[in-house]
């Protein structure tokens, strides 16, 4: 019961009320959708579950040799709630409606982990529950009139008057369409969907709205957490550099006295060497070669060296010069 082959726009007002006046719920069908399928075969199964409630009753040992046929755990079915005798119909329309939603860009499911059964219809960001309800009075009500019977006259009895209703889950707005006196239900899908158009195109704008909204406020936010960043990253370096500069302040200072006793030793080597002249000649070779030795080991290039491997090692000149 495929409708189109190609896929329908709700925005596209021409296409889409072409597509509406095509609409027609067809008489019978074959390749029925899964979802229909499934409810089949779990009403199948609540009725015999039903049929099978006896069991329960009876005593442990006399359960213990009887071999109930379906599972006991009931699964979570579409929300049609109709007649067996009217869920033909039902089946019918439900398969053409799901088939239209998908030609629309959307799909109906189940819930599967509710316990109870549901209809999610999802278009684009749009979240509906549907159900399909088949009508029921009170036996009282149907036999005005008619003779009395052995039923009780409060009982509740199907009347083959279906109505199939939309909720958008988000506005509440209820769109529905039902038998009455003038028509059945399924001449009136096109109607539903004119209805449907409008609620949902107006959600989806919202939504692409409000999407917009959050990706300009990540992008604002992205922005200024990379400003914070940098100013942290900044803030880290200067830290870094201060704790550096505070770790070598000791060793600057001894540098600053290794420098003062070389220019003391200097001065020192100085005299020395002005008054040699005026020593026995056997021990000018001896204070000239104490005069080498203490000028070797308190020799410039050793602090120089070790200043500049301070600078290499920790620091990074033209930042500093910043």
């Amino acid at each position: 019961m495929q409708i189109r082959n190609k896929k329908v726009r709700m925005d596209d007002e021409t296409g889409f009320l072409s597509w509406c006046n095509q609409l027609k719920v067809p008489v019978k069908g074959a390749n029925v959708h899964i979802l229909i399928e499934e409810h089949a075969k779990e009403m199948k199964n609540r009725k015999i579950r039903q049929n099978e409630k006896y069991i329960d009753c009876l005593s442990t040992v006399t359960r213990w040799h009887i071999e109930k046929a379906v599972s006991t755990n009931q699964i979570p079915i579409l929300n049609i709630k109709v007649a067996e005798q009217t869920r033909k119909r039902a089946y019918l329309f439900m398969d053409y409606f799901i088939r239209c939603m998908e030609d629309l860009g959307g799909k109906v499911e189940v819930d599967t982990a509710s316990r109870q059964d549901n209809m999610k219809v999802m278009w684009q960001e749009c979240q509906i529950e549907g159900e399909l309800v088949e009508e029921q009075i009170q036996r009282r009500d149907l036999l005005k009139g008619f003779k009395p019977t052995m039923h009780p006259s409060y009982e509740w009895v199907p009347t083959g008057k279906l109505t199939f209703s939309l909720t958008i889950v988000k506005t509440k707005d209820v769109i529905k369409i039902g038998d009455d006196q003038e028509s059945m239900m399924e001449v009136k899908l096109k109607s539903l969907f004119m209805q449907m158009a409008p609620i949902l195109i107006a959600e989806h704008q919202k939504a692409v709205e409000l999407q917009l909204e959050r990706e300009v406020k990540r992008e604002e936010d992205w922005r200024r957490w990379e400003q914070e960043e940098k100013e942290r990253e900044k803030k880290r370096l200067l830290e870094k550099r201060y704790l550096k500069e505070k770790a070598y302040r000791a060793q600057i200072i001894e540098q600053v006295d290794k420098w003062s006793k070389i220019k003391q030793i200097e001065n020192y080597i100085t005299d020395i060497q002005k008054e040699i002249s005026g020593r026995p000649e056997v021990e000018r070779p001896v204070i000239q070669a104490y005069c080498s030795l203490v000028q070797r080991i308190f020799n410039k290039e050793n602090l120089y060296k070790e200043i500049l491997e301070i600078m290499e090692k920790d620091f990074n000149v033209d930042a500093m010069e910043e």
